[in-house]
């Protein structure tokens, strides 16, 4: 049976180490899209408490990770076609209009931090840590975001950034992705480099190509609703096995 791991260790409390580990159960898939958490398991193989695993289920289910159904019990997300691809056409409004705000404004020191996400996603997609490593995705968009200094877009992205962390665990294939196949990884070093240049066109366009060909990947039967804008609407030329990182 397994036991809590050790990002559940010192410095954590009981509701965080519950967290940290059901998330990486579910980014492992050693819960399933749309299994059933039965709370007294967790209880049992954490060695903590009910207090703190339901709290920790609370949180999840906020965050979208999972779903809380009265009377019948908690349930690992499965998100329909139609709602990730709300979730990508939302994105790509918010999104784009966050980096260009960003582009003119944003820190050297805030890019160089960008640059060492970067880097550290190297070593933490090749030792397939995909729970720090949607972390790691998490931490990149937002370090951006943050950077456009609009409270509203910081708070709304960053819920549809968790929510697009879920698809990924549900619909893309990047646990096989060999390292020299993972796309994400080169289409995050243009991001870094269009904001480097302060080049608001080319930042809106590096990540634009990002969100496409993400959801694209995916392999859901829905196009992207967008007009107007160069590549939205637009599946890549050749769908590859790239790995996620929206």
């Amino acid at each position: 049976m397994p036991q809590i791991d050790a990002r559940g260790g010192i410095g954590l409390d009981s509701e965080q180490k519950v967290y940290h580990f059901l998330r990486s159960q579910i980014a492992t898939q050693a819960l399933l899209p749309g299994a059933q958490i039965v709370e007294g398991q967790v209880v049992e193989q954490t060695g903590l408490s009910r207090t703190p695993v339901r709290a920790a289920l609370r949180r999840l289910a906020y965050e979208g990770m999972v779903v809380l159904r009265p009377n019948r019990g908690t349930f690992v997300a499965k998100p329909t076609p139609k709602e990730v691809r709300d979730t990508y056409e939302a994105l790509l409004v918010l999104e784009t209009q966050a980096i260009e705000l960003a582009c003119e404004i944003i820190s050297d020191e805030d890019i160089a931090r960008l640059r060492q996400l970067v880097e550290e996603s190297k070593s933490i997609f090749q030792r397939h840590d995909f729970d720090v490593f949607l972390d790691n995705n998490r931490n990149f968009h937002m370090g951006y975001v943050v950077s456009c200094r609009n409270k509203f877009l910081e708070k709304y992205i960053g819920e549809l950034i968790v929510m697009s962390n879920i698809h990924l665990l549900v619909y893309d294939d990047f646990r096989e992705t060999p390292y020299e196949e993972f796309d994400s990884l080169r289409e995050h070093q243009e991001i870094v480099d269009a904001l480097e240049s302060r080049d608001t066109e080319r930042c809106r366009k590096a990540l634009v190509e990002h969100i496409c060909n993400t959801y694209y990947t995916l392999g859901l039967p829905l196009k992207l609703r967008a007009d107007g804008a160069p590549l939205l609407g637009q599946p890549p030329a050749k769908q590859r096995r790239r790995g996620g990182g929206k």
